[in-house]
């Protein structure tokens, strides 16, 4: 190892020390506003020096052996202590009311630093917001879906990095690390983590939800993907209604399935589509991987319900979960409007009761995910029982249970 990048590890480690001693010599009382800014101005220097540091690409490859995991670690709690005495600090010189963040405002795993305590806990979900909201807003769509379906099932919605880095305009890009390259303030970063955070569990809920039922063997792969399991037989009705031909393929709609004829099927959006030619773009649908449930070709509807596909015991707690999701609309509102006002010059500033407030609901939202999560935790097992009791697990199940 090269002497200036053993230098380099030194440095950072004199810097973590120079903040636990600031840290521990700042005071509060008795201090004129001048004194409050010179503290602060401080704070803001030694923790933006240190993380430009540790937040090199080639930090934990190049690392002397002296470099452990748990001086990494004290590295990094000393600096999210270091971000937390400069937001008091913040808010004192600038004469604002200080709140609390979310109780959860602390590190998870602290070995995770760039994504947990710089770049922004599930950012890429905040990305992917932003850039919904523009195309949609440009597109003169309401972004709040009609059709039952949740909001961020949508062709508009991207959690492709490359295309977010492509598409994001210039004044949001500063939500992504690699543009914007220092960390986030405490606020950001408990405004990232809560809406990521809610938004990963909303997105694809009952798709994601529907695949772990079939990888655990609790429902068949293949009950949703025929067009009898949600459409009715309906080629007396639609020709009966003007409707002759298939709007696919322009083949006369008759029972024969014969030649330039088939059957007609009624969707639940009222489209009457031929069966055969309904069942290859359902098969096209999951062959081609795409996101959400098979949509009607003449709409764009959902085809199918996929809450209906899982098992009977799991739709109550879904049905409830979604009836929450979609409960609230003027949360998101806010949200939104949030998101799309914030500049990189401002992120840096104080913020008032709004902020709290809203934080505050965002953490409610995430609590409730929290118990809905658990609850359909719970029935999954119960519903797993017979299985694990007969591959001889039924003693350590019953214990675990105590």
């Amino acid at each position: 190892m090269s002497s200036s990048i053993n230098i380099r590890y030194h440095d950072c480690e004199v810097l973590c020390n120079e903040m636990q001693t600031f840290m521990h010599n700042t005071a509060f009382e008795d201090v004129s506003p001048w004194e409050l800014l010179n503290s602060w101005t401080r704070a803001l220097d030694l923790y933006e020096k240190h993380a430009g540091i540790i937040l090199g690409e080639d930090w934990v490859a190049l690392a002397p052996a002296w470099w452990t995991a748990d001086v990494q670690n004290k590295h990094v709690k000393t600096l999210w202590a270091m971000m937390s005495l400069e937001r008091e600090l913040r808010y004192r010189t600038s004469e604002r009311e200080w709140f609390p963040l979310p109780s959860e405002d602390e590190v998870e795993d602290w070995a995770n630093v760039e994504d947990v305590a710089f770049c922004g806990c599930h950012s890429h979900m905040v990305i992917a917001r932003v850039v919904f909201l523009l195309r949609q807003n440009d597109g003169g769509r309401n972004t709040f879906p009609t059709d039952g379906s949740l909001r961020y099932d949508n062709d508009d919605f991207t959690l492709n990095v490359s295309t977010q880095r492509l598409v994001l305009p210039e004044r949001y890009k500063w939500m992504c690390y690699a543009y914007r390259g220092s960390p986030l303030t405490l606020e950001w970063q408990a405004i990232f983590r809560l809406v990521g955070w809610t938004m990963s569990r909303e997105y694809l809920l009952v798709e994601r939800l529907y695949s772990r039922c079939v990888r655990e063997g609790l429902i068949s792969a293949k009950s949703s993907r025929s067009v009898e399991d949600f459409t009715t037989p309906a080629t007396c009705e639609a020709i009966s209604s003007d409707r002759e031909d298939c709007p696919i393929c322009s083949s006369q709609f008759s029972e024969a399935e014969a030649g330039d004829f088939e059957p007609a099927v009624k969707t639940h959006c009222a489209h009457f589509i031929g069966k055969d030619c309904l069942q290859s773009w359902v098969d096209s649908w999951y062959s081609s991987q795409k996101q959400g449930t098979p949509t009607c070709p003449n709409c764009r509807a959902p085809l199918h319900n996929q809450i209906d596909m899982l098992p009977a015991a799991l739709q109550p707690v879904v049905r409830d979960w979604i009836a929450y999701v979609q409960a609230n609309i003027e949360l998101d509102r806010e949200v939104d409007a949030f998101l799309l006002a914030a500049r990189k010059e401002e992120i840096g500033g104080c913020y008032g009761v709004s902020l709290e407030t809203m934080l505050k609901k965002l953490e409610q939202r995430r609590r409730q995910y929290v118990k809905f999560s658990n609850e359909i935790n719970v029935v999954i097992q119960r519903l797993r029982l017979p299985d694990l009791v007969a591959e001889g697990h039924g003693d350590s199940l019953s214990h675990g249970s105590r």
